[in-house]
């Protein structure tokens, strides 16, 4: 099925920084097959040196509707901005990260729902794929609507928030921009784009944003069309040292977003907030496999962030019941002061994973 319109047209923007080759070459080929031709890929090679850049040419040079735009290396919120920048001609845009994939029905089956939606903001489900195995995840039961009530705003806004507040089991991709369509002038008229001081959960702030912005709705699609790929040597599971000055310029940014909206409520999902940004401090930093420092000052390092503001008031205070079990444990340590222990349990796992 071809839809002509360029008013349904759909602009994939896909940032490229060194991927492992084999599912770039997969991303690449999912969006060349696409069954619908009403749409566009927006690849931002931003300063790779693996071959990444070659292929990226390669494509375009072979489909116009593949093009290239090529900068030095400025981290993913730079590329997608680039990205975002591009795009010309096109009613919706989507962000495809380059080690994942699409349906090669989804440019046809979203074409064809939108085609009378005006929505601002689109979610659609998405299949996990790790060591073979695949699950699927789809978009929670939020009521779709043609314009948000506030209140249904606020329960959307709560549980990015907190990555779950009044519904705990969140689906994967909830707070990415990965499972979602976003109108394009919608992005343009209100300003939003990514916040490139961060390197990381530049995404989650640029959703925040759009569901706070929106005026014509949120639309909820069932249908997993984004097949995420799981790699452990990928970005997200790499060591990050930045990420405690990452988290610092996150949540300034977040205090911002929710300026003016102080109720209980939200105080109680930034509580929550703080405590899963010090669990990730913790995951991709101090007890991260490829942090060389010895035991002892991993031990330091943990005690000196735990006390530190916000994430002893979230520690403090935060209600346990909105985590699970695993992270119960962690906190319940943390509370205690007892960071030698917390330490040997992650080492130990670290060690189980090798």
């Amino acid at each position: 099925m071809e839809v002509d319109s360029f008013l349904d047209k759909i602009a994939f923007v896909v940032p490229v920084y060194n991927p492992p080759m084999e599912f770039f070459r997969l991303c690449l080929e999912s969006l060349k097959n696409q069954t619908s031709g009403n749409y566009e890929v927006i690849l931002v090679d931003d300063g790779s040196s693996n071959g990444a850049e070659d292929l990226c040419r390669e494509y375009a040079d072979a489909n116009d509707r593949f093009h290239v735009i090529r900068k030095e290396n400025g981290g993913v919120a730079s590329a997608r901005n680039a990205g975002m920048q591009a795009a010309r001609d096109c009613k919706w845009i989507s962000f495809i990260d380059n080690d994942d994939r699409i349906r090669e029905d989804t440019v046809e089956y979203l074409t064809t729902y939108l085609k009378d939606k005006n929505s601002d903001v689109i979610y659609f489900g998405s299949v996990r794929v790790e060591n073979g195995n695949e699950s699927v995840h789809v978009p929670l039961s939020y009521q779709e609507s043609d314009s948000l009530y506030e209140e249904e705003k606020r329960e959307i806004l709560l549980d990015l928030v907190a990555e779950g507040y009044r519904k705990v089991n969140l689906h994967e991709g909830f707070l990415a921009v990965w499972s979602k369509v976003f109108r394009l002038d919608f992005l343009r008229e209100n300003g939003i784009c990514f916040d490139e001081k961060l390197t990381i959960a530049d995404d989650v702030t640029f959703v925040m944003e759009s569901i706070l912005k929106e005026k014509r709705g949120v639309a909820f699609v069932k249908e997993p069309l984004y097949i995420r790929q799981v790699d452990s040597t990928s970005d997200s599971h790499r060591y990050h040292p930045e990420i405690v000055e990452n988290d610092g310029y996150f949540l300034d940014h977040l205090r911002r977003i929710l300026a003016g909206r102080s109720d209980e409520e939200i105080v109680w999902a930034m509580r929550k907030r703080y405590v899963i940004c010090l669990i990730g401090l913790i995951r991709y930093d101090i007890c991260h496999k490829d942090n060389p420092k010895p035991f002892s000052e991993k031990v330091r390092d943990l005690r000196e962030l735990a006390v530190r503001n916000p994430y002893r008031k979230g520690l403090e205070k935060c209600e346990l019941k909105y985590f699970s079990k695993k992270n119960r444990l962690k906190i319940l340590l943390l509370r205690l002061k007892m960071y030698r222990t917390f330490m040997i349990l992650e080492e130990a796992k670290n060690k189980a994973r090798r």
